[in-house]
């Protein structure tokens, strides 16, 4: 599927409807068929990335997923990156962003990925690594919607 559909129809028709499906089943088997299933997919991305890195490519980013490890859909949006042409660094499962030293000399941007809630702590260190000149910062819609509903607060 991954070599003749796009991600975003991959992601619509094939891993969602499963992990829908997967839902529905007893605790036992569908953490094992989960599992599998994400496994397998993560696998193949990975598979299909890696074979896109090894293209030349003009642009470069750092994407970071705050989610835990293994997010499918984290992977998901590394491969989608990947099919853009875009030469992609991932980093899988961080808490802190303040940590991270990000050097516009290596990539021309950072993405940030979360599909979870983020902390009033976490929400402020990407608030400040965002106001750096350089690289350009990405948020996905679930860190952008936190931010400016946080933002709406704090004013």
């Amino acid at each position: 599927m991954l070599k003749e559909y796009p991600l975003d129809v991959v992601e619509m028709k094939f891993v969602i409807p499963v992990l829908t499906a997967t839902d529905y089943l007893k605790l036992s088997p569908k953490a094992i068929q989960q599992s599998l299933f994400k496994t397998a997919m993560i696998q193949k991305l990975a598979i299909m990335s890696n074979v896109e890195r090894k293209r030349k490519r003009s642009t470069s980013t750092l994407l970071v997923s705050m989610d835990v490890t293994g997010n499918l859909f984290a992977w998901l949006n590394y491969a989608r990156l990947s099919e853009q042409g875009i030469n992609v660094t991932f980093i899988d499962g961080v808490e802190d962003v303040s940590a991270l030293q990000v050097d516009s000399v290596n990539f021309d941007s950072v993405h940030l990925f979360a599909e979870k809630s983020l902390s009033e702590k976490q929400l402020d260190a990407i608030r400040v690594q965002r106001e750096q000149d350089k690289p350009a910062w990405v948020l996905s819609p679930v860190i952008e919607h936190l931010i400016s509903n946080n933002a709406g607060k704090l004013s």
